[in-house]
């Protein structure tokens, strides 16, 4: 094929994919991503007209980025249930509980549903969790775990409020499987600052900032359950995730928690921001996402219930059996 036939090949490709809302490159795009995300009443008003608009604009992100669920604070509906979505790729899933959801992609939807659709929901509509038995390419049968979060806003008459929602996240996970890879994530509305004695279990060399009152009890909250705080532990000039209509102060109050042995499967979290990525979400939110990557060569499998645990023989030489 000639130089100016090929020019115009690669041009037409071009436009097809951005049109499409894919990216010109996928192989360099981040696969196997989890986002965290405050979408503001994404679906108020019975799922009406700002759903659509705001669903195409996460579909266009997540084909672009490789989300592949997206847990939503401030979703605003009423009661808990499941929500269709027909977009690009087939049928993605919003799975809601009061103020929180979980969307998920054609492919996780589909495991989700042969797994059971296996889900906890908070009493008091601020908590939601998911267990997605994996497979395909990328997973080799591992379980993933993904809880939603929206905390109270902070204030001293929202305590009683934030400490029903911490028993009820407390709950939530004493029921996911102990064999899977945790991720709790949302709009907790706290700063959670620098690190201090005895936290560095829970916050990375990375942490900075001043701790919010509602900081220190999400913190102290994330000690007793051994959760690290994502962020923290990646190195990243701003991780303002909200800035005041005000004052236009960043604060860093949307997080990603994991369990301490479950940190080496995930890969690097980061704040996205408009002009890094080229979206423009400003007409649908005042938040930024928070995603974090499934590392590479992720090779997590829960072995059978019913298996019987056989010592190598190093172990019994070290145990002394």
């Amino acid at each position: 094929m000639p130089q100016g036939q090929r020019s115009r090949a690669f041009a037409r490709k071009r436009r097809v994919l951005l049109s499409h809302g894919r990216s010109l490159f996928p192989r360099k795009s981040p696969k196997n991503t989890i986002v965290t995300w405050n979408l503001r009443r994404l679906g108020q008003g019975n799922w009406g007209d700002g759903f659509w608009l705001k669903m195409r604009m996460l579909v266009r992100l997540a084909l672009s980025r490789g989300w592949r669920a997206i847990l939503v604070s401030d979703c605003g509906a009423e009661g808990k249930g499941v929500f269709e979505f027909k977009g690009l790729g087939g049928i993605w899933l919003v799975v809601f509980n009061g103020r929180c959801g979980v969307v998920l992609d054609p492919g996780m939807a589909k495991m989700w549903r042969r797994g059971g659709e296996k889900r906890h929901d908070a009493p008091d509509g601020r908590s939601l969790a998911v267990v997605i038995p994996c497979a395909g390419r990328g997973f080799r049968g591992q379980v993933l775990s993904l809880v939603s979060v929206y905390g109270p806003v902070s204030g001293a008459g929202f305590d009683q409020e934030r400490r029903v929602m911490f028993d009820c996240l407390s709950t939530i996970l004493g029921l996911l499987p102990f064999r899977s890879v945790w991720l709790v994530g949302g709009d907790f509305n706290a700063e959670v600052g620098q690190r201090g004695v005895g936290e560095e279990a829970t916050l990375g060399c990375h942490a900075h900032g001043r701790r919010t009152r509602t900081g220190r009890q999400l913190v102290e909250w994330a000690v007793g359950e051994d959760l690290r705080f994502l962020l923290t532990f990646t190195r990243q000039r701003c991780r303002d995730t909200w800035y005041h209509p005000k004052s236009w102060s960043g604060h860093p109050i949307d997080h990603l928690l994991c369990r301490s042995r479950d940190h080496r499967f995930l890969g690097a979290t980061r704040v996205l921001f408009e002009d890094k990525v080229g979206e423009s979400w400003s007409a649908y939110t005042d938040h930024n996402p928070v995603e974090v990557r499934l590392a590479k060569g992720w090779v997590y499998r829960a072995p059978p219930a019913n298996s019987p645990q056989v010592a190598s023989a190093q172990l019994v030489v070290i145990k002394g059996l």
